[in-house]
């Protein structure tokens, strides 16, 4: 089988092949050339140890984190290119880490240690595809299956139970009956693990596409990540997570699962969810906001809707969310497509009234509001006498 290695990772491997060296691509970018996917990192591994690439390659700039497990990044043209000596694993006391790292110059004992299949194979153009565990008949027939016996595997590195559900959603493959069982007897190890790493393994998986069957079918799994959730595979909405078009979406289908779904912003902040680099705390807020405006309001009238427009500070697009959580999309085009921003008056127009400076926000919101009740019309006259006799009557201090 021949296969094309682009020219940066090529560059690496044809040095350290002419150099007297084995050298080739290994794991996750391997697979997704062979499935015809995008390739966002290239990884090599080889048989020469860190020292002898520094000499290998004195022009390239190499960064040195990962060097005590074999690893460099050289850095070819900008690109930062992943390179590992073979190397075999000795126990793991965390569920995670290999106690003992040992260097070796045999392929073969280095893919022994993957997790899956999928991700267990090497290329390059000398030796070609060096496959041992019928790895090209996983990806061919979709199947995620542990490399030798997946109790093992998961019991040295409990991440893989998440990767291998990340796989599984992200490639809509199947995962084979041995590893599913391992993954349903295993999954407690997860507790073992930082939650800074399952935090971004659960964002990926819910950025996948068609994860509403992976979660219900592996429901102890997740409620094992985040116990306060009721029963999953039961939770309302979760038929709908696949439609959901966007993350903050999804998170929000997710959470809503939650048996208190009111403490949802402090779960998600307690369980590192910003780690990831596709969640900010802001987004996190978002899907608040979303599930305690969305959860219990199957049926919004136009008055209940103007009111959570006003209580999300009348953020549209949040708006929407909140709308598609609920399936009444069709609601948003009762809004006017003015905004706040569209008043016939503004700050200066308040103060000149004679009202003080810090409650131009409030009152520029009350007129907004009652804009969209239909209440007022939006024009100056309208407003400045709405302001005057509404505000008067709540005596508000004013600056004469």
């Amino acid at each position: 089988m021949k296969i094309t290695i682009p020219a940066k990772p090529k560059l690496i491997i044809d040095r350290l092949i002419g150099n007297g060296y084995e050298a080739g691509l290994v794991g996750g970018c391997l697979r997704n050339l062979l499935l015809n996917l995008e390739v966002k990192d290239y990884d090599i591994a080889t048989s020469a140890t860190t020292e002898e690439m520094k000499k290998i390659f004195p022009d390239l700039t190499i960064i040195s984190i990962g060097e005590k497990f074999g690893t460099l990044i050289i850095v070819v043209k900008g690109e930062n290119i992943e390179v590992t000596t073979f190397r075999k694993e000795s126990s793991y006391q965390d569920n995670r880490h290999p106690d003992q790292v040992e260097f070796i110059n045999n392929i073969e004992e280095d893919l022994k240690r993957r997790d899956f299949t999928i991700n267990a194979l090497y290329y390059n153009d000398k030796a070609g595809l060096v496959d041992l565990f019928q790895s090209t008949k996983d990806l061919k027939e979709k199947i995620i299956r542990a490399v030798g016996n997946p109790m093992e595997r998961f019991r040295e590195d409990s991440l893989r139970i998440l990767r291998g559900l990340r796989f599984a959603a992200k490639l809509s493959f199947k995962i084979e009956d041995k590893t599913k069982k391992a993954i349903l007897d295993s999954y407690q190890l997860l507790s073992n693990i930082k939650l800074e790493r399952i935090a971004v393994e659960l964002v990926e998986i819910l950025n996948c596409d068609n994860i509403g069957g992976l979660i219900k079918e592996y429901s102890h799994v997740f409620q094992q990540i985040v116990p306060n959730l009721s029963n999953i595979d039961t939770t309302k909405n979760l038929d709908r997570l696949d439609q959901m078009p966007t993350l903050k979406l999804k998170l929000a289908i997710f959470f809503s699962g939650l048996k208190n779904p009111e403490l949802a912003f402090d779960t998600m902040m307690d369980l590192k969810l910003t780690v990831s680099s596709r969640i900010r705390k802001s987004d996190l807020k978002d899907i608040a906001l979303i599930i305690e405006y969305g959860n219990d309001n199957n049926n919004i009238t136009k008055s209940k809707l103007l009111k959570i427009f006003r209580a999300i500070k009348w953020n549209r697009s949040l708006l929407e969310e909140i709308l598609i959580f609920n399936n009444q999309q069709k609601l948003s085009s009762t809004l006017p497509s003015f905004n706040i921003k569209d008043l016939a008056i503004d700050g200066y127009d308040i103060m000149s009234l004679g009202f003080r400076d810090d409650k131009i926000g409030e009152i520029i919101d009350d007129c907004y509001y009652n804009l969209l009740l239909e209440k007022i019309s939006n024009n100056k006259k309208a407003l400045c006498d709405h302001i005057t006799e509404i505000y008067s009557k709540k005596n508000i201090i004013r600056v004469d």
